[in-house]
């Protein structure tokens, strides 16, 4: 029995690595899946690091041009984001990761955008570092939400919760 649920879960995720792409972190609704996600983030932290240094040095000129492997990473890292919130919230799990996950996706959205738009350096340089501030954000939540996905949620303190989402 234990052979074939493993074949099984093997074959789902081969599958999902092929519809998704190879480098698309999945969020799959365990734990393992969360540290993925934040590995992902660290990495992607990096390049976003590297390329709001590239828009800061030419501030009043055009826009530099960004990569489209890290506007695809991005995309898909929004879309992980927009899943690990619904899953977490299929396993009933706390509200508060719920908005951080679905606030991510939609962050992300919204940086693109203005990525894709900036007129100048600065611009570029100014959604980037937003995406900076989420990306690390991103790497510090996604062990909580692995312990989350583990049973093991963390006391969270809903005094220091600044602002509010309300769960879909």
């Amino acid at each position: 029995m234990k052979h074939k649920n493993t074949r099984s879960h093997a074959l789902k995720a081969i599958i999902l690595t092929l519809a998704f792409g190879v480098s698309a972190p999945l969020a799959l609704g365990d734990a393992q899946d969360a540290r993925v996600f934040g590995v992902t983030a660290a990495q992607l932290l990096e390049t976003a690091k590297m390329a709001e240094g590239d828009a800061l040095a030419y501030p009043s000129l055009n826009a530099p041009e960004i990569s489209q492997g890290f506007i695809s990473d991005l995309q898909r890292f929004g879309i992980s984001a927009a899943r690990l919130s619904r899953e977490i919230k299929e396993i009933d799990g706390p509200e508060d990761f719920q908005c951080i996950f679905r606030g991510m996706a939609k962050e992300t959205g919204d940086q693109l955008n203005a990525i894709s738009t900036a007129q100048t350096g600065a611009d570029q340089a100014d959604a980037l570092k937003r995406l900076v501030t989420m990306l690390d954000d991103a790497v510090m939540v996604s062990e909580a939400t692995a312990r989350t996905f583990e049973g093991k949620a963390p006391a969270i303190d809903s005094s220091t919760i600044i602002g509010s989402c309300s769960i879909e």
